[in-house]
């Protein structure tokens, strides 16, 4: 079965790499802005909050563009959320709430076009290889060849030589055969 967007491995990798975003741009997003990074409770959050996104995004058929971008969406906030938790939730520093706002944009967008666009090389990949990769059955050549016969068209003269040099007369008859 070619890998395609519909592929269940192909799903699977899609659910990996969205979990894995989630928790990565989170972790970004809140030890920028001067929030800390994680650690005990709110890093088992996180982990369970990216887990079941990534599950998510690997049941969906086929999320598209807009589908992988509300998930990782729905994970900066959930994210936020878990890494909020913690009594030591501070935003003492790095940058304003607009630019932090903006900064997550960005990173969902440009993720979300990265991981459909590495989901549909995965599929282009994947067929080329088992393409390249393909051992088509060797089959015996049991037809037996024919042999090369000269025929009066295509060799005209050498048929008029061999007519006059060789005589065509058999051997004798024995006994009236």
């Amino acid at each position: 079965m070619p890998a395609s967007p519909t592929s269940p491995n192909t799903a699977r990798i899609r659910g990996c790499v969205v979990g894995a975003f989630v928790g990565a741009l989170a972790v970004a997003a809140h030890g920028s802005a001067g929030g800390g990074y994680p650690s005990g409770t709110a890093l088992t959050l996180l982990v369970i909050v990216s887990g079941a996104l990534g599950a998510t995004a690997a049941t969906i058929a086929r999320p598209g563009p807009l589908g992988i971008a509300a998930l990782l969406a729905g994970g900066q906030l959930l994210g936020h959320y878990a890494l909020s938790v913690t009594a030591d939730h501070s935003h003492a520093g790095g940058f304003g709430l607009g630019a932090m706002a903006l900064a997550h944009c960005v990173a969902t967008v440009t993720s979300a076009f990265l991981i459909v666009v590495a989901e549909r090389l995965l599929a282009v990949v994947t067929n080329v290889l088992r393409v390249a990769l393909r051992r088509e059955p060797s089959r015996p050549n049991t037809a037996p060849r024919p042999l090369p016969i000269q025929s009066e068209r295509v060799y005209p003269q050498f048929n008029d030589l061999l007519r006059d040099s060789i005589s065509r007369r058999g051997p004798p008859a024995v006994c009236g055969f």
